[in-house]
C-alpha cells in the first residue's frame, strides 16, 4: 500500500473516534493530541534563529509555526513579537503581542504577552500605556521572573513623569530613557 494511503485511512480511523465530539473540539483535542511535527519544527528553528540573533529570520519561522497549526499559538505570537522588536519593527511587535493576547482568552492570566506588549509600547515612547501593560504582566497568575516587568514599569513611569513635567509640553523634547530592556528578557 502507499503511504499516502495509509495516511489517508489513518486519518480517517482518527476523524472517527472524534466522531462524537463537535467539529471544533475534535480539531481542538487532535492538536492536543500529537504535535504537529512541521510547526514544531518551525519553532525550533525560530528560537535558534532568536538565539543566534537572526531575528528575521526567526519572525519568519514564528509566522510559518503559527501558520502551521503549531501548538500554544498565543506562546508563538509572543514570541514573534519579540522577533519584531529585536529588529526594530516595534509597530508589528505590538501587533503581535496584541494577537498573543487575544488568543483563547489568555489575556487575563498571561504576563509574557503584556511584557512583550509593554516593551514595544515603551519602544513606541507611548510610556503610559507601556506602564499599564507592564502593571497587567505583574498581575498575571503565571508570571515567572518579575525583575524585568518592574525595571520596565520603573523606565515607563519614569519617562511618563518627565514628559508630563511643563518644560516639556511648551515644545522640547523628552531625553531618551536610560535603555530599553532587550526583546527577549522575559522568555
Amino acid at each position: 500500500m502507499s503511504s499516502s494511503f495509509l495516511s489517508v485511512a489513518s486519518r480517517r480511523a482518527e476523524d472517527a473516534s472524534f466522531a462524537h465530539l463537535s467539529a471544533s473540539d475534535a480539531t481542538s483535542r487532535r492538536f492536543q493530541l500529537k504535535p504537529n511535527p512541521p510547526a514544531s519544527m518551525a519553532k525550533a528553528q525560530a528560537a535558534a534563529a532568536f538565539k543566534s540573533g537572526n531575528y528575521a529570520q526567526a519572525e519568519a519561522l514564528f509566522a510559518q509555526a503559527i501558520a502551521l497549526g503549531g501548538r500554544d499559538p498565543h506562546l508563538l505570537h509572543a514570541n514573534r513579537s519579540a522577533a519584531f522588536a529585536a529588529y526594530g519593527n516595534h509597530a508589528q511587535a505590538l501587533a503581535a503581542a496584541d494577537e498573543a493576547l487575544e488568543i483563547e482568552g489568555s489575556s487575563a492570566g498571561f504576563a509574557k504577552g503584556h511584557y512583550r506588549r509593554a516593551v514595544a509600547l515603551a519602544a513606541m515612547k507611548e510610556w503610559a500605556v507601556g506602564e499599564r501593560a507592564c502593571a497587567a504582566a505583574l498581575c498575571a497568575p503565571d508570571v515567572a521572573d518579575r525583575a524585568p516587568i518592574m525595571e520596565l514599569q520603573d523606565l515607563c513611569k519614569e519617562q511618563a513623569a518627565r514628559a508630563a513635567e511643563p518644560s516639556r509640553r511648551e515644545g522640547q523634547p523628552t531625553p531618551p530613557p536610560a535603555r530599553l530592556p532587550p526583546p527577549g528578557a522575559y522568555t
